[in-house]
């Protein structure tokens, strides 16, 4: 995964993996669940018609009915892959120089598939807030991850406070996706308008786009992350 160096680990076989999360009912409701890191693999989502590559995170998580499960799609590139940054952090996916790495191990079933899996996240526990945001033709619900937290309720911002100077400033940029920055900087300070400059006058942007930013597509600040069953 590019996010920095990768490595060969020896893991549990996804397959196996699965069948712990096998018969357990899907999460249907907004809310903050607490929840164990069962299995993590590559795979893709479709994003305006076309597929994307992504990891696959899934979840086991308690629930006011009992345990069930939970899966998000998180994005590796782009505008909005800050969710997988977090989830580094949140892990402590931090090598000795600082690096943001989450290693890869590619796994081969029986029938010869090969699969990339993340091993350094499996058997992690975090707090994950999602949103219902309605129903596949399959009658599963569409849940949105919202955010992620550890265990004691931070966020990934939270935990990085105790890193060095150097090491914000080093992953600062690539922490600050356009339209969600992570580090939140000092708002411009603006002169207030005046009769001669502001009356009648309009912020200048360019013709037919927004004031704010987006991905194409997307509304702003939306996470796009994974759909409430494992597709």
């Amino acid at each position: 995964m590019n996010l920095g160096s990768t490595q060969n680990l020896q893991v549990q076989n996804p397959t196996e993996v699965f069948d712990t999360l096998k018969g357990l009912p899907f999460v249907s409701n907004s809310g903050i669940y607490d929840g164990t890191i069962v299995t993590a693999l590559a795979g893709t989502k479709r994003v305006n018609g076309v597929e994307q590559p992504c990891a696959r995170v899934g979840f086991r998580v308690a629930t006011q009915e009992g345990e069930a499960q939970l899966w998000i799609s998180l994005d590796l590139s782009g505008d909005y892959a800050y969710h997988l940054q977090h989830l580094a952090i949140l892990c402590n996916c931090i090598d000795q120089k600082g690096n943001l790495v989450i290693n890869e191990h590619q796994e081969q079933k029986k029938d010869g598939t090969v699969m990339v899996v993340y091993p350094d996240l499996v058997g992690k526990k975090l707090k994950v807030a999602v949103r219902r945001t309605g129903e596949a033709d399959s009658g599963q619900p569409y849940v949105n991850l919202a955010a992620l937290l550890s265990v004691d309720g931070r966020t990934a911002v939270e935990l990085i406070n105790n890193q060095s100077a150097s090491w914000i400033a080093t992953n600062q940029k690539r922490l600050m996706p356009e339209g969600y920055p992570l580090f939140h900087a000092k708002p411009k300070e603006t002169a207030p308008k005046t009769a001669a400059t502001g009356y009648g006058q309009q912020t200048q942007q360019p013709y037919g786009q927004s004031q704010h930013q987006q991905v194409y597509g997307q509304a702003p600040q939306q996470p796009v992350s994974g759909y409430g069953y494992g597709a």
